[in-house]
């Protein structure tokens, strides 16, 4: 937050809106773009950005969270499958004939 109604924000869009565009986010709240920061946008809120983000806000799972439980899967089923091809049924690090 940079003051009570202004903010840098990332924004996921089709189009990058130019400063002026006016948006509307959470439960119809106007922002107005005013520029662009390097990676974010800076943006105007027509009330205070903390009650917004308090009334419509979340916090997003970090993506590595996703990823390492997916490389988990991904090698449980390397592992299986290289046991079935060699005739073997595996069982964490042991494996039988």
């Amino acid at each position: 937050m940079l003051g009570e109604h202004e903010a840098l924000a990332l924004m996921r869009a089709g189009h990058s809106p130019k400063p002026g565009a006016r948006l509307s986010v959470g439960d119809g709240v106007a922002v107005e773009v005013l520029g662009r920061e390097e990676d974010f946008y800076r943006v105007r809120f027509a009330e205070p950005v903390a009650a917004v983000l308090e009334r419509c806000g979340s916090v997003p799972l970090p993506p590595i969270s996703h990823t390492s439980r997916t490389r988990r899967r991904r090698a449980l089923s390397d592992r299986l499958c290289a046991a079935a091809r060699c005739g073997r049924r595996t069982y964490g690090r042991t494996s039988f004939r």
